[in-house]
């Protein structure tokens, strides 16, 4: 796929970026700032969503929801945008998983109050709820945000989940662990070949067909599974993480159907009851009720995406009674597996 449309459209200045330009230059002579501001009208800067922290403080954005970037909550699980250049830095946290990829030129990040320069090819994967900021103050650098709904990564990546690499262990933490603060930062350098496959997957989005989703969501393991093998050794951790956690999580994920608690407590060389108090310090919930929401964001993957029967369902899950299966899922869903089959199908 040719990617100058893509990189045509990046690189041109959009109206929100001339807006803010003109408001970082005004910045710079008080005089000038002020003639600056007297033009504005703030009815139409809230219309536009644009923040001018001297005229409407009250508007700057603490924490972004879905609804903020996601046009279709069915169908648009992941969504990829231009940071706006000269958009003024403001910290913020939100509720989906973000990737800032830095396509070319730099920007400057700050999180959880540190901060971290970023320049052409750095990749930084953040968790839902840590809070940062982004500062792109000239007109050669352009920063790719890809979003994605917190509710899809474990259909996304679940297979991804029982590796043991870094990606794996990020998601384990966000999904399951409480207040995981780490965010994971990659130095691909000039990789043209991940450089193209995040603008075919913009591209991707600008048709935004009614397949685009569909593709988006398997193109972006397709990214992350490129990204782990060619620059795992060009990554780090923002902080680092607690190894006891990577090995609790990713010995949950790969053995979900079959797992105890005694045997999770043997593998981790701890004794029962600390390996339960172990996990509801860090999960905020019991051992039970973490291998139930596992199983079942397993099994909404398995109902959506396959025509496995419910039955051959329930076995893979751990659940070798149906009847017991199918009783926990109408208490978690309000509907049986076979309605929530029949519902999603409709909608894809």
């Amino acid at each position: 796929m040719d990617t100058k449309i893509a990189t045509t459209h990046l690189l041109q200045m959009n109206q929100d970026e001339e807006f803010y330009r003109r408001y970082y230059q005004a910045q710079k002579n008080p005089k000038s700032l002020k003639t600056f501001l007297s033009e504005q009208d703030p009815e139409v800067l809230k219309k536009r969503r644009l923040f001018v922290k001297e005229l409407m403080p009250e508007n700057i954005p603490d924490a972004l929801s879905d609804e903020d970037y996601f046009e279709d909550q069915l169908f648009d699980n992941i969504y990829i945008r231009k940071h706006n250049r000269y958009t003024p830095a403001f910290e913020h946290s939100h509720i989906f998983f973000e990737i800032i990829y830095v396509l070319c030129g730099q920007c400057t990040h700050t999180v959880a109050h540190r901060t971290m320069p970023m320049k052409s090819g750095d990749l930084c994967l953040l968790p839902p709820a840590l809070r940062h900021s982004l500062s792109v103050m000239d007109d050669d650098s352009i920063i790719l945000n890809i979003l994605i709904r917190r509710d899809m990564v474990e259909d996304i990546f679940f297979n991804v989940l029982k590796d043991k690499t870094l990606i794996a262990s990020f998601f384990l933490g966000s999904l399951y662990q409480k207040n995981y603060a780490s965010c994971l930062l990659f130095h691909t350098g000039s990789d043209s070949e991940l450089s193209k496959l995040l603008l075919e997957m913009y591209e991707e989005q600008m048709d935004h067909d009614e397949y685009a989703n569909r593709i988006l969501s398997c193109m972006l393991p397709i990214f992350f599974t490129k990204l782990i093998r060619r620059h795992q050794a060009h990554s780090e951790f923002s902080y680092a993480p607690v190894a006891e956690d990577e090995a609790l999580f990713s010995y949950l994920a790969a053995h979900y159907n079959t797992i105890t608690l005694t045997e999770l407590a043997g593998h981790l060389n701890y004794t029962v009851p600390y390996c339960s108090y172990y996990i509801k310090k860090q999960t905020g919930m019991t051992f039970s009720q973490l291998l139930r929401q596992i199983r079942l964001k397993k099994a909404e993957s398995l109902l959506t995406s396959t025509n496995i029967s419910i039955h051959e369902i329930s076995v893979r899950l751990g659940y070798h009674n149906p009847e017991s299966f199918m009783k926990i899922f109408k208490k978690e869903y309000g509907m049986t597996p076979g309605q929530y089959r029949g519902a999603h199908s409709s909608k894809n």
